[in-house]
C-alpha cells in the first residue's frame, strides 16, 4: 500500500502503472460533504454520564442514504435501565449539539449489552449489527419532512403548485 501525500488515503500501484484508491488509514469517513472523524464522536458519546461504551459508524443501509450510527452499551445503574431509547437518543442528541455540528451528530442509536470484540480484543466492527427498519424508517420519515418543507418554500417561490420532494429541478 501507498500512502498519498500523507493525507490518510492509502492506495496500490496497478499492473498498468495506474493508481487505485484504496480507502483510508483512519476513521475519517465523509458523509452529506463532510469530513468526519469517528473518533472524536465516540469520544463526545462515551462523555455522556449513562454511557460506559460507544462505537460510531457510517453505513448505508438503503443505497443512497448514509448515515452515522451510534452504538452505544449503557451504564448499568437501575436508574438507566428504567430510560428507554427513545428518551436516551434524545438526552445523547441534546448532550452531542453542545459539543459537534449538527452533521457529526449520529442520526441512529442502538443500544447493545456489549460492543463486539476480536479474539486480540478490539472493536470488530463488521459484527456490529444492522439498525431495525424502524429506527431507519424514523429518520427517513424526519428527512422527508425537511424535504417537503423546502420544497414547498421553493414551489411557492417559484409560483408553483405541485409540492413533492421528488420533483428534480435541474
Amino acid at each position: 500500500m501507498l500512502n498519498l501525500m500523507s493525507l490518510g488515503d492509502t492506495a496500490r500501484y496497478l499492473p498498468d502503472g495506474a493508481i487505485q484508491f484504496a480507502g483510508r488509514a483512519d476513521d475519517q469517513v465523509k458523509i452529506r460533504g463532510y469530513r468526519v472523524e469517528l473518533g472524536e464522536v465516540e469520544a463526545t458519546i462515551s462523555n455522556h454520564p449513562s454511557i460506559c461504551k460507544a462505537a460510531v459508524m457510517l453505513r448505508e443501509d438503503i443505497p443512497g442514504m448514509k448515515q452515522l450510527v451510534a452504538y452505544i452499551v449503557t451504564q448499568r445503574r437501575e436508574e438507566q435501565q428504567l430510560m428507554n431509547i427513545t428518551q436516551l437518543k434524545e438526552e445523547l442528541v441534546k448532550f452531542c449539539k453542545r459539543y459537534l455540528p449538527d452533521y457529526m451528530i449520529p442520526r441512529v442509536y442502538v443500544q447493545l449489552d456489549a460492543l463486539p470484540l476480536t479474539p486480540s480484543g478490539k472493536l470488530n466492527r463488521k459484527s456490529l449489527p444492522i439498525p431495525q427498519q424502524q429506527q431507519l424508517e424514523e429518520d427517513t420519515t424526519r428527512d422527508h419532512q425537511v424535504d417537503l418543507t423546502v420544497c414547498s418554500f421553493i414551489f411557492t417561490c417559484m409560483g408553483l403548485h405541485q409540492k413533492t420532494s421528488t420533483v428534480l429541478f435541474f
